[in-house]
């Protein structure tokens, strides 16, 4: 019930600190992609006849609107446009991605070292077994915590 509540309560505060903010900054990243990113490129493309442009870009807001995310590589026959277009939604989308990170470190900071002391609390109580259980948990936890770089540190004074 312990590792229950501990549990809970850290869910409860990333859900709330770290990927709510998150996703809401993802829609309106989304939301402009479509809007401003894509709907100007693809007025251009429509305007100069650039079947090809037009019809990437329409594939993209699609993919977009479905919310799928971008390929990881732009294949070489993809639109320059297009390829600005990711570019810019890449780096804006990392940013985003950093701030989570940076917003949910310390939620994981104080989740460990809850689960230190419940280790140390059941050490003492002689608990050998169950403590071994929570450090594994403590462990997995801590390997899921996300890493905040000194460079993306930079980007989140």
């Amino acid at each position: 019930p312990r590792l229950a509540q501990l549990a809970a309560g850290f869910k409860a505060r990333y859900e709330a600190d770290a990927q709510k903010p998150f996703l809401a900054a993802v829609a309106t990243l989304n939301q402009s992609y479509v809007a401003n990113g894509i709907g100007r490129a693809r007025a251009a493309a429509q305007q100069k006849g650039t079947l090809e442009e037009v019809t990437a870009l329409d594939a993209e807001k699609a993919r977009i609107q479905s919310g799928q995310p971008l390929p990881p590589a732009d294949l070489e026959t993809l639109p320059a446009s297009l390829k600005g277009l990711r570019a810019t939604y890449r780096g804006a989308l990392a940013k985003i991605e950093a701030d989570r990170a940076q917003k949910a470190a310390p939620l994981y900071d104080l989740y460990i070292g809850a689960l230190n002391a419940y280790v140390t609390e059941l050490t003492k109580a002689n608990k050998i077994d169950d403590a071994q259980k929570v450090k594994t948990l403590r462990d997995d936890i801590a390997a899921q915590k996300p890493q905040v770089d000194a460079a993306v540190a930079t980007l989140f004074p």
